[in-house]
């Protein structure tokens, strides 16, 4: 009788130490967030017509002055493609949106002074922050001068937020 109560009373004080709850961590978020994260876009001229296939866009804080730069970085698209870039922008979390106006390409690995290639100028942006399970979505115009500042090209990006399910990236133009 004694084992069996004495196993009880073990049995007991192991349930009631299992079912004991820890404190819950609260997540910090970078300042930029939600601007900030991965992105599945496509490029469109200013037709709507599509100019590229999907690609990642990665949107990250910048270490200096986290809370008012971000970086844009499509530059694991092809070396060869000529809507890439890496610039550092402004952004404004009331708005969700982010610009620039004639900033520096800063290459993946490059390394001062670099000379500048091409200037990057965004504007119209515009992130959408829904309620699961809908996606994300991210709209921006691009300008995209050569090392002189004379216009080479302007188009669109626009698509969803990554969320780590490919099933779930849109297989369809924009706004469908």
């Amino acid at each position: 009788m004694k084992k069996l109560l004495y196993s009880f009373i073990v049995l007991a004080m192991t349930l009631l130490y299992a079912c004991n709850t820890y404190k819950e961590y609260e997540v910090e978020y970078s300042a930029a967030y939600p601007i900030c994260g991965a992105y599945y876009v496509k490029d469109y001229d200013d037709k709507w017509v599509a100019t590229s296939d999907y690609y990642y866009l990665d949107i990250f804080n910048a270490s200096i002055e986290a809370d008012k730069y971000v970086w844009i970085n499509n530059m694991q698209t092809s070396a060869t493609y000529n809507n890439s870039y890496r610039v550092k922008t402004q952004y404004d979390i009331a708005r969700l949106s982010f610009n620039c106006s004639m900033n520096s390409n800063i290459p993946t690995g490059a390394v001062a002074p670099s000379p500048v290639l091409k200037y990057v100028t965004i504007e119209q942006s515009k992130v959408e922050v829904k309620e699961w399970p809908t996606q994300d979505s991210i709209i921006f115009k691009v300008t995209i001068y050569n090392a002189d500042k004379v216009l080479e090209r302007t188009f669109y990006s626009a698509g969803v937020r990554c969320n780590g399910f490919e099933d779930d990236y849109w297989d369809k133009e924009f706004g469908q």
